[in-house]
């Protein structure tokens, strides 16, 4: 057909009868399951009532569901359709009317819908650009048709695609296909063919709104043939081991691999439902008892872990004997392969996160025998020459879940999980087991709190990482983990930096509440336990004993310990911010208080640490001035003038860091080391945090108390605060002098001056 016979002849108004038709076919559809939802409802016009009644009748409604979820598609491609019709009828009707024109000037038109004048015919300059004019509009228009019938064609080429795959993955689903279907999958994979996939790939994903209702901890109902669908396929699969199942996943296309992976999450996850709880062939809702049986025998085996002593002619002897782990292990590569977003709670993550605990256990418990080497250790059966990849492959595979890592270190046994997880020798310096603690860089903050999901996401963040810390928290855990057994001294950091670096990085958000501050927006993270005793505190002083230890433990790494004491150098710039800003809050206080117990424990942790390490006073005292300096920087760095205030506390933040050159740094390092003879470990001159407060807001023009005459030394010649070089010589060792900054800090309203060195006093006592 020619370019011009296509013109002449096309009808678009064909669409608006196809697109009616449609709707009249998805109006039908509709009917056809209302007419089946009230068969089941009454039968011979009385109300149908039973176990066996409920359970058709909530199956109809939810076939019901699925079929209007179908309906609305056509729909949607007829509206297209009848879409369609007005974006070509338009410039149609453009490029009909220049030939028309075209012929009433006796032009002649080829195939192409080239015009020309006829030879022999008188021709102006006028007739020549007259052709031009008309040939560039019939051009346009047709072009515009051309186009709009294109972009129409490939619409409903993509909608048919998808159509088809809704018939094929919702209105084919159920037993008898899904029995079909596990038949071929289990017989041979490739028998399944491209529609056997397609119905595969489909019924493994889940719609943004029940990813969404998932991660907000909310439960995600599914078609009831979707669930039927995919319970089949778990039940044809239940003959094979979980090493078979991965071997079979192996000869699916990766689309196919991922589909399969994604069954085995949505099934074993409780959140799931299919919205019928009568119905014997559907289950109510997901769980482990859903996955294939040889997974959950697996996963639950009774003998993950055995420890046996023999008798023996010789003495007695000892065994470790881990049993399923080449079944685990193929049970984390399936996992591995599936949509991160759908690991959100599911059983299969649970269960093998807790089967990688029970693993990493033994392996601890092996590692740390004063004479290992007259232990045996084997996995399934066999010796085991090399122990370091039983868990990596797990830990990597369930990382993603925060939901599953939340019930393993908040569970009964999740402190002796992260003792196990920072003590262990890991080959890799603990990068596989990282990825269970760590997190987005805003994931400990709810950004948004009418979005469930951000709220769900901090609050989980806040647990496990509390978790975390308190299970670092007690002496008994630093004295393991500053000299772990058998590693000729080496301390958590040592042996697993990559782990020690990531888990400072997801406790850093926590610093302030690690002094004892609450943070509203970052919830989940509690200091009480449930007898109102606090683990941070153990003490009940404000000593801040626990806290202490856990930046001790981060100082054990050189990259983690700048990362967190970093962080808390930032939060005592932005609380004495807080409070040089609005002195008269009636919070002010707390934010002194907190600025003074943070400098205490960032002092206490080196402390601990640094003595630990160091043997010589001189040597302790040059590594606690060269780390302090650099934490002070990184503090400094982190802080971000900007970062959620307004225009006089960005000025006042960067006054106070920049007003006194290296004054504020001096004051947190303790200055630079003397000599040997004269060694000790400096605390924090938190004298100078009062006298920036001060300095800040006159540098910006706030108000300072009136000075009273007897302090004038402090001031110049034109009664402003002298820069502290300036005045370091008329302080001396005067404590009446420095005691003076903390006074006007009083003046200023609701804080109190002594609230720095009085939180910092009781954390750090007469040990700083």
């Amino acid at each position: 057909m020619t370019l011009k016979s296509w013109i002449e002849n096309i009808d678009p108004s064909k669409l608006i009868v196809l697109g009616d038709s449609w709707i009249t076919f998805g109006t039908d559809l509709e009917h056809l399951f209302d007419r089946y939802v009230d068969a089941v409802t009454k039968v011979n016009g009385t109300y149908w009532n039973g176990q066996c009644a409920t359970a058709a009748q909530e199956r109809a409604q939810a076939d019901q569901k699925t079929m209007q979820t179908l309906a609305d598609k056509i729909n949607a491609v007829a509206q297209r359709v009848k879409q369609g019709y007005d974006e070509i009828d338009a410039p149609l009707r453009r490029a009909r009317g220049a030939l028309i024109e075209a012929a009433h000037r006796s032009y002649s038109i080829a195939d192409t819908l080239a015009l020309s004048i006829p030879p022999g015919k008188s021709v102006t300059d006028e007739d020549k650009q007259a052709l031009l004019v008309l040939q560039d509009e019939l051009n346009d228009a047709v072009r515009c048709t051309v186009q709009a019938d294109s972009k129409v064609r490939d619409d409903l080429n993509n909608a048919r695609a998808e159509l088809r795959t809704a018939f094929v993955a919702t209105a084919a689903l159920g037993v008898e296909q899904g029995k079909a279907d596990g038949a071929n999958l289990t017989d041979s994979p490739m028998r399944l063919g491209p529609d056997g996939v397609q119905r595969l790939i489909e019924a493994g994903q889940l719609t943004p709104e029940q990813v969404a209702a998932l991660q907000g901890g909310d439960a995600a109902t599914i078609p009831a043939s979707q669930m039927e669908y995919l319970t089949q396929i778990s039940r044809s699969l239940d003959s094979k081991s979980p090493q078979e199942i991965e071997q079979i996943m192996t000869k699916l296309p990766p689309d196919g691999q991922r589909a399969l992976a994604n069954s085995f999450q949505i099934v074993s996850n409780e959140k799931i439902n299919a919205g019928v709880t009568n119905d014997p062939a559907i289950p109510k809702h997901g769980g482990a008892d859903q996955l294939p049986k040889q997974i959950q025998t697996s996963l639950t085996r009774k003998d993950l872990v055995v420890n046996q002593f023999h008798n023996t002619a010789g003495g007695t002897t000892r065994s470790i004997e881990l049993n399923g782990v080449a079944d685990n292990q193929a049970v984390a590569n399936m996992v591995r392969v599936s949509d991160p977003q759908l690991r959100n709670g599911s059983a299969i993550d649970s269960e093998l996160l807790d089967v990688g605990r029970q693993y990493l256990g033994a392996q601890v418990n092996h590692e740390q025998l004063q004479h290992n080497a007259l232990t045996s250790f084997t996995l399934d059966g066999n010796g085991a020459s090399d122990t370091s990849a039983i868990t990596e492959g797990i830990f990597n595979a369930v990382g993603q879940d925060k939901v599953a890592v939340e019930s393993v270190v908040t569970g009964p046994n999740g402190k002796d999980f992260v003792s196990d997880a920072l003590s262990h020798q890991w080959p890799d310096d603990g990068k596989a087991v990282s990825s269970l603690f760590t997190f987005g860089d805003k994931d400990a903050t709810v950004e948004d709190p009418g979005n469930p999901a951000d709220v769900q996401s901090a609050m989980r963040t806040g647990r496990i990482m509390q978790s975390v810390a308190e299970a670092t928290s007690t002496d008994e855990a630093w004295k393991l983990l500053s000299n772990v057994p058998n590693t000729d001294g080496q301390s958590a950091g040592q042996l697993n930096p990559d782990l020690l670096q990531s888990i400072s990085k997801s406790m850093s958000p926590y610093v302030s509440d690690l002094a004892g501050a609450d943070q509203p927006d970052k919830p989940g993270f509690n200091l009480l336990r449930s007898d109102h005793t606090s683990w941070a505190d153990p003490n009940g002083n404000n000593s801040f004993s626990g806290s202490a230890n856990i930046f001790a433990l981060m100082n054990t790494d050189e990259n983690a310990g700048k990362d967190f004491n970093g962080a808390a150098v930032a939060e005592v710039l932005r609380q004495e911010t807080k409070f040089g800003v609005d002195p008269t809050n009636p919070d002010a206080g707390g934010w002194l208080s907190t600025a003074g117990r943070l400098h205490g424990l960032v002092d206490k942790g080196n402390m601990i640490e640094v003595q630990d390490q160091y043997d010589d006073r001189h040597a302790q005292e040059e590594a606690s001035y060269k780390r302090k300096a650099a934490w002070f920087d990184a503090g400094k760095a982190a802080f971000s003038f900007g970062s959620g205030f307004g225009d006089t506390p960005e000025k006042f933040a960067y006054a106070l860091v920049n007003g006194s050159g290296d004054s504020l740094k001096d004051a947190f390092t303790g200055g630079r080391p003397g000599a040997a003879a004269l060694a000790g470990l400096s605390g924090t001159d938190f004298y100078r945090d009062d006298y920036a407060i001060l300095k800040a807001r006159q540098d910006i023009g706030l108000s300072l108390p009136q000075i009273p005459a007897q302090q004038s030394w402090m001031l110049d010649g034109s009664g402003r605060l002298l820069d502290y070089e300036q005045m370091r010589d008329k302080l001396g060792n005067d404590p009446q002098r420095k005691d003076a900054f903390e006074w006007l800090v009083t003046q200023l309203g609701g804080g109190d001056g002594h609230q720095i060195r009085n939180g910092y006093s009781d954390v750090v006592r007469k040990d700083g």
